[in-house]
């Protein structure tokens, strides 16, 4: 495994216009027995064991061409814990930039007007065509047959009439 240092620049102002020099991260400490490139992002081929030296730490993984960030963890289970490491996107996922991108989402052969229905055999949101919406008051959808549950209409309802505006 191999660790690296980056140098830094303090960014003061030297008195009487003079120089500074670089300093390395490692001559910095942070807090008491901890240097700077201690709490920096390390390159390694493979991940080091994680314990506790290493949490909340970043490791950017590098294998086969491809770079992947990971963060030591911590986490205690029935009073037993232990220190993991977890990839970026499984602890911060990236934000999903349509529907298409969420993991509980599976849409197809996309129309206009469709709505999004859930699936519990596949535990997925599926686009189904059609999707009537209807607006009632809560009274007007309580008298409603048992069928409103499977019917496939989307019901809004308020209290007043005049909350819905389209």
């Amino acid at each position: 495994m191999s660790i690296y240092s980056i140098e830094m620049i303090s960014g003061l102002t030297p008195k009487n216009n003079g120089e500074f020099p670089l300093i390395r991260a490692h001559d910095v400490e942070v807090e008491e027995g901890v240097r700077v490139d201690d709490r920096l992002p390390f390159y390694c081929t493979t991940l080091p064991t994680a314990n506790e030296r290493y949490f909340m730490r970043s490791a950017i993984l590098y294998n086969e061409g491809k770079s992947t960030p990971y963060i030591c963890l911590y986490k205690e289970e029935n009073g037993v814990g232990e220190y993991y490491w977890a990839q970026y996107n499984d602890v911060a996922p990236v934000p999903a930039e349509s529907l298409r991108d969420l993991g509980d989402v599976q849409i197809a052969n996309l129309r206009d007007g469709d709505t999004l229905q859930y699936d519990s055999s596949s535990n997925k949101w599926k686009n189904i065509q059609g999707g009537e919406f209807c607006c009632l008051t809560k009274d007007e959808y309580d008298a409603l047959p048992d069928s409103k549950l499977t019917n496939g209409v989307v019901y809004l309802i308020s209290e007043y009439e005049d909350d819905f505006q389209f």
